[in-house]
């Protein structure tokens, strides 16, 4: 017969001791807060390197400008970059990147010379939306003259103006002397063959086909034959004043 060890009623069992799990995940938590803390205060999350994506970019300035290298990873802001990056005219800030642990990256496509603008003395050029990207001496843009409120033209203008200068040319007598801005009418070309034309405001896509029609009036059989004088493209139905009539 096979002894067994028996308890008396009197003894007591050794109890096993269990951790809920709840405070197992509590002790984890607090020790990744506090590894991430003493990583944080050793700098290991501070900025040391900005990364610059785009083509023929001065990455050097961009990278010095977003003032970002030394701070904190955790409290870069993309929208305090991108502002800071706004003083550099010639930049258009796509978007910001944190690249954990350490470093940004700032995606960034240099701003399209498309027209020139004299306002009184200075002379600028600016982009498609027209904002101005710098001042210069000379160009070889199309050049609008007049006065605007702000420091930006409005984005039909500068698209009116640049559709003109590449097509109007083609069209009989449309060589054009200059481009202005009236503060009542808006936009008006006025011919090396004497002839204006009030183009007025409005969307790129409604000042480019007020250009569009200018082309056609120009080729008119009639105009071609008399010489336009004057016309009016802000109505529904151009009106024209002849040269011989």
């Amino acid at each position: 017969m096979t002894n067994k060890k028996m308890h008396s009623r009197g003894e007591t069992r050794p109890r096993r001791t269990h951790v809920p799990h709840r405070t197992w995940w509590s002790i984890v938590a607090l020790v990744i807060c506090m590894t991430l803390l003493a990583a944080s205060l050793g700098g290991f999350f501070r900025v040391r390197s900005v990364k610059v994506v785009g083509a023929s970019l001065p990455s050097d300035a961009v990278a010095l400008t977003a003032g970002v290298v030394g701070q904190n990873i955790f409290t870069v802001r993309s929208d305090q970059v991108v502002r800071r990056l706004a003083s550099m005219h010639e930049l258009d800030v796509q978007r910001v990147d944190a690249v954990f642990p350490n470093g940004v990256t700032v995606y960034v496509r240099m701003r399209r010379r498309f027209l020139a603008w004299r306002d009184g003395k200075a002379l600028y050029e600016v982009d498609p939306q027209g904002r101005i990207i710098a001042q210069v001496q000379t160009t070889h843009l199309p050049v609008i003259d007049g006065t605007q409120p702000g420091q930006t033209l409005p984005p039909g203008i500068v698209q009116a103006v640049r559709y003109a200068a590449e097509t109007l040319p083609s069209a009989p007598r449309g060589d054009i002397a200059t481009f202005h801005m009236d503060p009542k009418v808006g936009l008006v070309v006025v011919g090396r063959a004497g002839w204006q034309a009030a183009v007025g405001r409005g969307t790129p896509q409604t000042l480019v086909d007020r250009i569009a029609e200018l082309s056609s009036v120009l080729g008119d059989p009639q105009v071609r034959q008399h010489g336009l004088r004057f016309v009016d493209l802000r109505l529904p139905t151009p009106f024209l004043r002849l040269a011989g009539v």
